[in-house]
């Protein structure tokens, strides 16, 4: 133990002196025009961007005194943007106090198609789509995908505008009208049980959701929102085999949710992106009330909180730390949390685990071993571990089931030049649960 904690520190103090050598160069540059008036300044590079996005982000002004601080505030949040692959400043000298800031860019292509399909068991569903994060090169965001199962037609549409009226003011929304199928599966124990599917459902789901918040500085991010949602369970477009599953399990369809919801949420803390690298410290919390006084049929309280922490190490690598933590009052079998899986903790079935209450944290390193003009290879090694319980007694500890566990590699196909192209396949391996090797397959990195 006293080695892992030594190493860990190593690795702390190394990605903070790696990042110290970076800050330290731009710095050095940027203090040599430190107080210096800021005269003009030039955008390079922009064919589909409008030069006011850009513009908007410095923190930079003409006809101010330029420091040190700004510039490099400026660098950031235009790579916090995400749509550009490259960002450099150059800085000259105008006059005997003056300095001219040109900005040289290159874009990312943001309009990304939405496909996939899949089927067996007589069933069948597919899906096509498209978003783009930055609409007409205004960064606003505008996505929308039809999608079939069984010949159930739905969709889902969205919309993001970080700068409404010039300001660091998002408004969004999103309207899902789907039909998804959710299987059930045995709680497995840690005695060499393995999980089986028990039965399943189809969830018929329309949801309304409306948000606004505000960025008051770079480390504090403030929102509410309002959520109009109806769920319908039934076995309407489920495969016979998972009816009889649920008849030998005596399993019962939930109740119909119809629930009208307003939240708060806040973020402490920001990532800085540098393309596919990641750095810094974010803690988002989401505070939900359920009221069935303004409607539905929901009263209920839920609490949630994601943390992520990245380090950026020599060499382009990465290391990134992830613990979630979420809990409901909530007796609606829908309104539970669904962990394992996909999005959750690698090895296990997508949703294998039920419960009022959860938790999970994930470690992965990353590291760049293959680089090309249009895309790198990325791999990592990662430790996932997490829990649920309908008890928030008993979610830490070992009563009533050890936490499920699980370990494994996987590699990335990243492309720079395209926003969010990021071909993932992990191999994981359960530790604690006597479960044969999964593979997976996905989109994005997993967290």
């Amino acid at each position: 133990m006293k080695t892992v904690i030594v190493v860990l520190i190593s690795i702390i103090v190394l990605s903070d002196s790696s990042i110290g050598q970076t800050t330290t160069r731009q710095t050095r540059i940027y203090e040599e025009h430190s107080t210096r008036i800021l005269t003009r300044i030039n955008v390079d590079g922009l064919n589909k961007t409008s030069e006011s996005v850009v513009l908007s982000e410095l923190d930079v002004t003409i006809g101010k005194e330029l420091t040190p601080s700004d510039l490099g505030e400026s660098f950031k949040r235009l790579y916090n943007l995400r749509i550009f692959s490259s960002i450099k400043f150059d800085l000259k000298k105008e006059g005997t106090n003056g300095t001219i800031l040109t900005i040289h860019l290159k874009e990312r292509w943001t309009l990304i198609p939405i496909a996939k399909a899949q089927g067996g068991g007589g069933i069948t569903q597919f899906t096509l789509g498209a978003y783009d994060i930055n609409s007409l090169g205004t960064f606003i965001e505008f996505g929308a995908q039809y999608e079939n199962l069984n010949g159930n037609s739905g969709f889902v549409q969205w919309f993001r505008n970080p700068k409404l009226f010039g300001q660091r003011l998002r408004l969004g929304y999103d309207i899902w009208n789907v039909t998804r199928n959710r299987s059930l599966f045995t709680n497995s124990v840690p005695d060499g049980e393995v999980a089986e599917e028990i039965g399943g459902y189809t969830e018929h789901l329309e949801r309304y959701n409306f948000f606004l918040d505000k960025e008051f500085v770079y480390w504090f991010n403030l929102g509410i929102g309002f959520e109009r949602k109806r769920n319908v369970a039934n076995t309407n477009d489920v495969s016979d085999e998972i009816r009889v599953k649920n008849d030998d399990n005596g399993i019962q369809m939930p109740g119909v949710l119809d629930e009208y919801a307003y939240y708060s949420y806040f973020r402490l803390g920001r990532l800085n992106y540098k393309n596919y690298l990641v750095d810094g410290f974010q803690s988002d919390w989401n505070f939900r009330i359920g009221d069935s006084g303004i409607g539905g049929n929901e009263s209920s309280r839920r609490v949630t909180q994601t943390t992520r922490y990245f380090i950026l190490l020599p060499y382009e690598q990465n290391i990134g730390f992830n613990f979630s933590l979420g809990h409901t009052n909530s007796d609606n079998f829908q309104n539970n949390f669904f962990v394992g899986g996909l999005s959750h903790v690698r090895g296990f079935q997508d949703g294998q685990f039920i419960g009022q209450n959860f938790w999970q944290a994930n470690f992965e390193y990353r590291v760049t071993s293959l680089r090309f003009r249009h895309f790198i290879v990325q791999q990592n090694l990662f430790f996932d571990i997490g829990n649920v319980s309908d008890e928030f007694s008993h979610l830490f500890s070992n009563s009533p089931k050890d936490p499920f566990q699980s370990i494994g590699t996987g590699v990335r196909i990243i492309s720079p030049k395209i926003f969010r192209f990021n071909l993932r396949i992990d191999i994981a391996k359960a530790i604690n649960y006597n479960k044969v090797t999964d593979i997976s397959f996905g989109l994005q990195q997993f967290f």
